[in-house]
């Protein structure tokens, strides 16, 4: 009785952070990756996004931490995913960071281009444990 409940818990989180994390953002479908400036996009672990006509491709490399407090817990203070990203331009490519903590670096720019990072998903749940396939970004690029 209590994994049955414990399993409706969890599954009614997801459901929620789901349904509450929608908003304008761009998912593209499989094989497209156009970055529109401006606009959120999604872009899913080990994924990217390009701007072919300018030879500019933002890649989601990994999650380097997720300490965030879980849905279904109290903390003391909300933690942090930092995640690694890599920008190339032509023969140029530069790796960096990005976090969801507003204390640390939450967007930069690199030659004119702002990089930002709106959202990591999944929210971590107590309990639950994501694979990295299963971590996608929320992301804006500025020209």
């Amino acid at each position: 009785m209590k994994n049955k409940i414990l399993l409706l818990i969890v599954f009614t989180a997801i459901i929620c952070v789901y349904a509450f994390s929608c908003s304008d953002t761009i998912i593209y479908p499989e094989g497209e990756h156009l970055i529109i400036y401006g606009d959120t996009l999604s872009i899913p672990y080990e994924g990217f996004v390009e701007d072919a006509e300018n030879n500019l491709k933002i890649s989601f490399n990994d999650v380097l931490e997720d300490s965030r407090c879980p849905i279904n817990l109290m903390c003391f203070w909300e933690g942090n995913a930092r995640i690694q990203l890599s920008y190339e331009l032509g023969d140029q490519k530069k790796i960096f960071n990005l976090n969801t903590y507003s204390g640390f670096t939450q967007d930069t720019t690199i030659n004119n281009y702002n990089i930002g990072l709106i959202e990591v998903v999944p929210y971590p749940i107590h309990g639950v444990k994501f694979l990295y396939k299963d971590y996608f970004i929320k992301i804006v690029i500025k020209k």
